[in-house]
């Protein structure tokens, strides 16, 4: 879950804690089924998002206010 998400819905530590856990259950599970070529695809749409990327919250990204 991006961390502009987070932040929005308020988590609890223990919440956190838990998203984390599953996100690394998430990304084994995936790194079994996925190949190669598309762990990259991943990696860089990963890239892309984080702040200021596409729709990121950082600076020049988001919607203009």
């Amino acid at each position: 879950m991006p961390s502009f998400l987070r932040e929005r819905l308020e988590l609890t530590a223990e919440q956190q804690k838990q998203l984390e856990q599953l996100q690394k259950e998430v990304d084994s599970k995936l790194g079994k089924i996925l190949t190669d070529a598309q762990k990259k695809q991943i990696q860089e749409m990963r890239d892309g998002f984080g702040p200021g990327g596409r729709g990121g919250r950082g600076p020049g990204g988001g919607p203009p206010e």
